[in-house]
């Protein structure tokens, strides 16, 4: 089961914060999206693509642009987001960077 075993060995990856976390992340999206609970998925899916699309991280920001130019990942991302906060108070990172990023 994935929430189960896996997504502890995610977030334990994710919370080193490099580079190889993020493209990981990012990369593997489309599978985090589809296995993992909506809450999780806002948190750390969202946030390893608001990381990605920003100037510092150039190594990542293709990738992550080809990953958005997926309408299935950018429909997951949005409703699993949606999902997790139905009173869009924590929208930020959807709202205000990935959204606009996917829009250039």
């Amino acid at each position: 089961d994935f929430r189960a075993l896996l997504q502890p060995l995610v977030e334990a990856l994710v919370a080193n914060n490099d580079a190889a976390a993020l493209r990981l992340v990012v990369d593997d999206a489309p599978v985090l999206l589809d296995k993992a609970d909506a809450a999780w998925a806002a948190a750390r899916v969202a946030d390893a693509f608001a990381r990605a699309l920003e100037p510092a991280s150039a190594q990542c920001h293709d990738l992550a642009l080809r990953r958005l130019a997926e309408s299935a990942t950018l429909d997951a991302l949005i409703a699993k987001t949606s999902l997790a906060d139905p009173s869009r108070k924590r929208e930020g990172a959807v709202a205000g960077k990935i959204v606009p990023a996917v829009c250039r």
